[in-house]
């Protein structure tokens, strides 16, 4: 709610979750890790109650270790108390939290496969395309992806319409990574990511000192694995590729249908989320690719008045300039459209 400074910064997503649960994904990237320990603390000391003891519950949050790490958060001691019911009580559980630590160097998909397999490690690749390696250790899993490729061409850009976040690189979305994309030794070499996603759901109860473990123990299988590769470099590569891109965006039908949802009873969001998709309030033209001829685009849910004509991965025409280009044209009887 409204404008907090960065370290107290979070965003919320509500996702699927299974019946009679609501799931959310919770974004912390700017949180110091010293109020995430204490949050993983303090769940951890409610699932190991055997009963609820209010007395000693209150003894714990009033402890001079938790009452300094509560005034970081800036939270109450009363919050707190109602969090360690919520979570003894089984109505509020941690499915999984990600740790990711960016690395200054381009990460090689091939050499790095190859050195897992002679370890007897089974990388495999994920959504996120070739420039990414995920491990399953059981309960908890590893992944190694370029981010700077990942921005730019991520796997579920071919399938989720505009999935990609190619604007990122101009305008990284946290502090963290807007300090990463300026330094010289991340800019010049490009940037590796490691993520590791800790399953908190399987019973184990993780604690921050134990998943810096696991990241120091997984770190250095990077080690000879890493080129040097600009981002500028990256840019200018995946620029030689493209033929045409073009977007054209509707913010008022976007922000017309954001608030028929939010507005709507909550039972009914769903049958409402799929009227609204009817509601086009974009269109993406992806691009062209020179090397292997194929468009990667998606009409995304276009815009009422805006007609997009249907094309096929591998569509030619009769001019090699022309290809990727389409026209757009706007329904003078459509007063919300415009680019």
């Amino acid at each position: 709610r409204g404008d907090p400074p960065p370290h107290r910064r979070i965003s919320i997503k509500h996702m699927r979750g299974r019946s009679g649960w609501h799931r959310w994904k919770v974004a912390m990237a700017d949180v110091p890790l010293t109020c995430i320990d204490f949050i993983l603390k303090v769940y951890g000391y409610a699932m190991r109650q055997r009963g609820p003891n209010y007395i000693e519950w209150s003894r714990q949050v009033e402890s001079p270790s938790w009452t300094q790490a509560i005034n970081l958060t800036g939270a109450a001691c009363t919050d707190i108390l109602k969090a360690i019911e919520m979570v003894h009580s089984l109505k509020f559980l941690l499915s999984e939290v990600d740790l990711t630590e960016d690395i200054p160097g381009t990460m090689d998909p091939v050499t790095l496969t190859s050195a897992l397999l002679s370890l007897e490690m089974q990388p495999r690749q994920s959504r996120c395309g070739r420039n990414c390696i995920k491990l399953d250790r059981g309960t908890f899993n590893v992944m190694y992806y370029n981010k700077v490729v990942e921005t730019m061409q991520q796997g579920k850009a071919k399938s989720d319409c505009i999935a990609d976040k190619v604007y990122r690189l101009l305008e990284p979305s946290t502090q963290g990574l807007r300090s990463v994309f300026a330094a010289a030794d991340y800019n010049q070499n490009g940037v590796t990511r490691m993520e590791l996603t800790f399953y908190i759901d399987e019973g184990h109860l993780w604690t921050l000192p134990d998943m810096h473990l696991k990241m120091n123990e997984f770190r250095p299988l990077l080690t000879g694995h890493l080129v040097s590769c600009s981002i500028h470099d990256c840019l200018n590569d995946f620029q030689s590729m493209i033929g045409k891109s073009i977007l054209v965006y509707f913010p008022r039908t976007f922000d017309s249908k954001r608030e028929q949802y939010f507005l709507a009873h909550p039972r009914s969001r769903e049958t409402i989320a799929r009227d609204l998709n009817l509601m086009y309030d974009a269109v993406i033209v992806r691009w062209f690719n020179s090397r292997t001829q194929e468009y990667l685009l998606s009409p995304i849910a276009t815009a009422a008045g805006i007609d997009v004509p249907q094309t096929t991965p591998g569509a030619d025409s009769t001019s090699s300039s022309s290809k990727g280009a389409f026209e757009l044209r706007r329904n003078p009887n459509n007063s919300q459209s415009g680019s």
